[in-house]
């Protein structure tokens, strides 16, 4: 296929939807995707996700290999972006061409400033929980794919902290630059609370978002179709519901919430105001 030599600016807004893993960020793809403004929620797009990590893998590794086929790191970047950019209207005109595109991929969030950089047109919404709260979750899911009800797997909780406070150090750094109209931070606990909907409506242009539709509008049952999946949340496919905020202290014992709690302080607290606390 042929790809337009300018082709930067697209036909539609592209919407990524981010944020560190066991955040939210399913929940928050399948609230956007009520509003007929955009497609219908569906699977992430891994196909993207894999085209961005290459490019950074063969950056890294340019001059003892890459350099032979273009004449800087910016023509090798110009070239990759436009299969992105080729590979984001494949995915919309697979969609039904709608005013915008919204898909999600938590390991795109590191990637933000790239894809800022690259796809003008593109938009972003990144959500944050409790670290207590999502750390809880990836417990909850190994707990369920080992069988083992008291299993505490502290190197599995050590590299969640360490995703939430890169992913989200990546996030801050983008809200500081150019990009940052491009930009809205939300939190789960305001967003399943009912609040910071209209905060979403106004920055996406999407009146009709509509959390009673939640998991409705979709092209598969996240419930159903992802139910033996090794990672499945017991929040897929649910309605909007606070239950699930402040659930940690049922899955981690007192000092290891604190110590979660300290070690993700300052990103949280740093991430707060991006989310209008």
């Amino acid at each position: 296929m042929r790809i337009p030599a300018d082709d930067r600016s697209l036909p539609f807004v592209p919407v990524l939807v981010a944020g560190a893993p066991r955040s939210g960020t399913h929940f928050l793809h399948a609230l956007i995707c009520t509003s007929a403004s955009t497609n219908p929620f569906i699977p992430e797009y891994h196909y993207l996700y894999h085209l961005v990590s290459a490019y950074v893998q063969a950056l890294h590794m340019f001059g003892v290999g890459s350099d032979s086929a273009f004449p800087s790191a910016a023509a090798f970047a110009e070239h990759h972006f436009r299969h992105v950019r080729e590979t984001l209207r494949q995915g919309w005109r697979t969609v039904g061409s709608p005013s915008a595109f919204t898909f999600k991929h938590c390991s795109l969030t590191p990637h933000i400033e790239l894809l800022a950089e690259h796809v003008p047109d593109m938009r972003f919404v990144v959500i944050v929980r409790d670290p207590r709260d999502a750390m809880a979750s990836f417990v909850r899911a190994v707990r369920k794919q080992s069988g083992q009800a008291d299993l505490l797997p502290m190197p599995l909780i050590e590299k969640g902290i360490d995703i939430f406070n890169a992913y989200y150090g990546h996030v801050i750094a983008v809200a500081a630059g150019d990009a940052a109209g491009r930009l809205l931070c939300v939190r789960y606990e305001d967003l399943v609370a009912g609040k910071g909907i209209e905060r979403l409506r106004r920055f996406l242009g999407f009146p009709d978002i509509d959390p009673d539709r939640l998991w409705q509008r979709a092209s598969f049952d996240i419930g159903a179709d992802y139910k033996d999946f090794h990672m499945f949340s017991e929040l897929w496919g649910k309605p909007l519901s606070s239950d699930n905020v402040g659930r940690y202290a049922e899955v981690l014992p007192h000092d290891i919430a604190e110590m979660v709690k300290e070690r993700t302080g300052t990103i949280d607290l740093l991430f707060g105001t991006l989310t209008g606390e």
